[in-house]
């Protein structure tokens, strides 16, 4: 059987480890549908302060989950960027990069191996502040409109500030 790709992986399971192709991968999703009406805890914002300074309760520009327009203009702009959504993650880091607003907050999921994750990192002017899948405080990460845990995926998500250039 001919293989698109030479990229392998080993897996340890059970004690047994086993070589595996990259195409035995299955696609994995963040629940994208389930976050669409969540929104940060306000419980994880005000811990956030801590390491991320004061958040704006007001935003020139504010994206709920999944309604990112990255065709805006965010020259000079302090904006909330909820959770982008799967598929525009790449994307928004791309815009993110070139540092053109004042301030910018986004919820990302911690996926380091991604390649956007990775150029999100290598971001000097950005702050993070994450929470861990089960917090020491009981604190969910996500709830719904009525403020009561809502969706909980296993796994940290963050919420990232980054100083813009103007």
């Amino acid at each position: 059987q001919s293989r698109a790709s030479k990229k392998s992986y080993f897996l340890m399971k059970d004690g047994k480890m086993t070589h595996r192709h990259v195409d035995d991968l299955k696609p994995f999703s963040f629940g994208d549908s389930t976050l669409e009406d969540s929104e940060v805890n306000p419980e994880i914002l005000k811990k956030a302060r801590a390491y991320l300074g004061r958040i704006p309760k007001h935003f020139d520009i504010q994206y709920p989950n999944l309604h990112s327009k990255l065709e805006d203009d965010w020259k000079g702009k302090k904006i909330w960027i909820g959770y982008p959504g799967t598929s525009m993650l790449e994307p928004t880091v791309r815009k993110l990069k070139l540092r053109r607003f004042k301030t910018a907050y986004v919820v990302i999921p911690e996926v380091s191996f991604e390649k956007w994750y990775q150029q999100l990192e290598g971001i000097r002017s950005a702050s993070w502040f994450g929470v861990e899948p089960h917090d020491e405080d009981g604190n969910k990460f996500w709830v719904d409109s009525q403020g009561r845990p809502h969706a909980d995926p296993p796994i940290t998500w963050w919420i990232v500030k980054i100083v813009g250039s103007g």
